[in-house]
């Protein structure tokens, strides 16, 4: 259940518009406003693709497609092999998906 403060808060107009979106048969559009990762992507950071296209696709591509479950990858190697800077670049790749 959700209680907002006014029909005047942004949060309650986006909701009724999503909803009524929904009852005519529509798909919102979903932005995500909350991005939060607690640490910058390296600008240095180069390479990875293949892992980071590996990702891409078991989490993002098709998407729309698959049954609502939360998806998983797991990510492995020795400390300092950079899991955490592949991770960081494909978060901020992906932001918005």
């Amino acid at each position: 259940m959700c209680q907002f403060n006014s029909r005047e808060d942004k949060t309650y107009k986006t909701f009724v518009t999503n909803v009524k979106l929904i009852l005519h048969g529509g798909a919102p559009e979903i932005q995500n406003e909350h991005f939060v990762v607690s640490q910058s992507e390296n600008p240095n950071f180069t390479g990875r693709s293949d892992i980071r296209h590996l990702l891409y696709e078991s989490l993002i591509k098709d998407r729309h497609m698959r049954k609502q479950s939360q998806d998983r990858f797991v990510l492995y190697g020795l400390g300092g092999s950079g899991k955490t800077q592949v991770c960081l670049k494909f978060a901020h790749d992906h932001r918005n998906k």
